[in-house]
């Protein structure tokens, strides 16, 4: 079936429509969404603010006279495309809020601008759930989008590009003459020219902070960010750290599939943020520990949290409300199933497949006849607890373990995660969660009241880091420590496995192209592969990695050698004949 999604441009009259076509719409519902909420879900602000909507407008490509929205440059960052009315992708969303708190995106750069309120003041253009959290499949000239999915767009590269453009503009006078001609047009007076200056020039300073602290050598490709890596370096620009070189964001990850992850008690790849529903007046209620881990995430693109004043909590950008009605939302999303267009189930090996999951898989990826209402349905699986064999590349929770960072202006005040004031070094963790905290404070007192804010202070905790380590060690030291330290991030999480088939690349790093590849040795994984193209392999149960067609990007297992690993997970899967490896697969594909 094809259904037409009519979706809504937060903060401007622009009717824009996309054509989706999926197995399980009825109506306009598409994994049990009405195309309102499919609509919210990819064009509402979440707060996130990375630059004024006019400059984005009027901004050129580094290398070319070309604007920077060009729908063919765009393209490049595999994001999925909005319809032709628009000039920034699905998953981007225009922030419009009251800027009198804020003070990095505070800016001015014409005489009498107003932000005061949210009417009056300049639109941003950001992020919001989709970009990160939409897939899309294509097979045999039919596209499906997966709502809830992995993205595969390629973050880093839009960044880098975006901020080589910034800096192209500011050096080259006639890009900036262009550029400045179109952001005040209109109003393009000596005295908004100095304006637009000074305004450019602390953005742009902004942006180049954030470009120090994240070097990295590793390539993300698409459809994986270091989150955590990049999140905790934007904290210390935050806490007004001008001088911190930044930890490396070296451990880049998928990012994980939405559906039924409100009824996991861990979330994040190794259990970082917890789901804690602690005021539990009316089934609306909001789940305020996910509202803290959803904070969290907004910070890390492009939102902003004020440390300059401390009252009651941190002002900061975050849309309180709309981050609710995000997390409701995820609560009624269905898995995708098996499409109909894709060849058949294999009826005659799923008996088969279905006992070898349970024999094989089901003790740590529950299905749902063995899941128990209102217990957690995921299994945290801790380094310490597996074998070699079985454990898989250490990088990301290793690094979200050890990295330490600056605090700043945040020195000296209270740490309710340890209960005493901050150093002026930190365990990364520790940090996250009084910032989020606090900013979830400020905000949550206008939404669920006082007294649920001040509850909420003192429930709200992710894993704590682990404070008191205060010295700066080695890579090598640093992977012998999360190896022997026993404690509760140092591992991954296994989660039930709906709509598997629509998650691909596989591990939590994406160094795995197929289920079929999974199901290998782990030497007898691909070592190479391209990424890039949504076009689906039914057979091996993820998307083509053949060169050419849209797949431009090289993953190289093993390089760098922490973070692309792609060994482990084998329990015994590994020694399992082909017929019974596609039996699996045939089971996989119905969850």
């Amino acid at each position: 079936m094809v259904c037409t999604l009519p979706l809504a441009l937060a903060g401007c009259n622009v009717e824009r429509s996309l054509q989706i076509e999926s197995e399980q719409s009825t109506g306009d519902r598409i994994q049990n969404w009405t195309a309102a909420q499919q609509n919210f879900w990819s064009s509402a602000s979440q707060g996130s603010r990375l630059i004024p909507y006019a400059w984005y407008q009027a901004l050129e490509q580094a290398g070319s006279k070309s604007l920077f929205k060009q729908r063919a440059h765009l393209a490049r960052f595999n994001y999925p495309p909005g319809p032709a009315s628009t000039d920034f992708p699905l998953g981007f969303a225009i922030d419009r809020q009251a800027d009198k708190a804020l003070q990095a995106t505070r800016l001015r750069w014409y005489a009498d601008q107003k932000g005061d309120t949210a009417a009056t003041s300049e639109p941003w253009l950001g992020m919001t759930c989709g970009a990160c959290h939409m897939g899309k499949v294509e097979y045999q000239g039919t596209t499906q989008i997966i709502f809830g999915g992995p993205s595969m767009g390629d973050f880093q590269s839009y960044v880098e590009a975006l901020d080589n453009a910034l800096v192209a503009t500011r050096e080259n006078p006639e890009k900036w003459e262009r550029f400045a001609a179109r952001v005040l047009n209109g109003r393009d007076t000596v005295e908004n020219r100095a304006l637009l200056n000074t305004a450019f020039d602390r953005h742009l300073a902004w942006q180049l902070q954030a470009k120090r602290t994240n070097r990295t050598s590793i390539k993300y490709g698409y459809g994986r960010v270091d989150a955590l890596g990049r999140l905790y370096n934007k904290m210390t620009q935050f806490a007004g750290v001008t001088n911190f070189a930044g930890n490396a964001p070296s451990a880049p990850v998928s990012y994980p599939f939405l559906w039924d992850i409100y009824k996991q008690k861990f979330v994040q790849w190794n259990g970082a943020a917890r789901n804690t529903r602690v005021w539990k007046r009316n089934s609306s209620s909001p789940d305020l520990g996910a509202y803290g881990r959803n904070a969290g995430q907004v910070i890390g693109v492009f939102g902003e949290v004020v440390t300059q004043k401390r009252g009651i909590g941190l002002a900061s950008s975050l849309n309180s409300k709309n981050l609710i009605q995000f997390e409701r939302l995820i609560s009624n999303l269905q898995a995708p199933l098996w499409p109909s267009h894709f060849p058949a189930i294999d009826k005659s090996r799923l008996a088969r497949g279905k006992a070898l999951f349970a024999a094989n898989c089901r003790d740590c990826h529950q299905s749902k006849e063995i899941q128990k209402r209102g217990q957690p349905t995921e299994k945290m699986i801790l380094f310490q607890d597996t074998d070699d064999k079985n454990r898989t590349d250490i990088q990301m929770a290793c690094n979200a373990y050890v990295y330490e960072v600056p605090t700043g202006r945040l020195a000296g005040t209270f740490n309710t995660t340890t209960g005493r004031e901050f150093r002026k070094r930190e365990p990364g963790y520790d940090l996250l969660h009084a910032m989020v905290r606090q900013a979830t404070v400020y905000h949550l007192r206008d939404v669920v009241g006082g007294a649920a804010g001040r509850l909420f202070e003192s429930v709200l905790s992710g894993q704590a880091g682990a404070s008191g380590r205060l010295k700066r060690i080695s890579a090598a030291e640093a992977h012998h420590t999360c190896l022997t330290a026993r404690h509760p991030t140092l591992g991954y999480k296994a989660r039930p496995l709906d709509g598997i088939w629509a998650t691909a690349p596989y591990l939590h790093n994406g160094s795995v192209p197929t289920l079929y590849d999974l199901l290998l040795p782990a030497n007898q994984r691909p070592t190479a592969f391209y990424l890039g193209t949504r076009e689906y392999d039914p057979q091996k149960v993820g998307f083509k990695t053949g060169s050419g067609n849209g797949n431009n990007f090289l993953f190289k297992v093993n390089q760098p050698k922490l973070g692309n690993g792609n060994g482990g997970h084998e329990y015994g899967v590994d020694k399992l004949s082909e017929e019974d490896k596609l039996s699996l697969l045939e089971y996989l594909k119905t969850l």
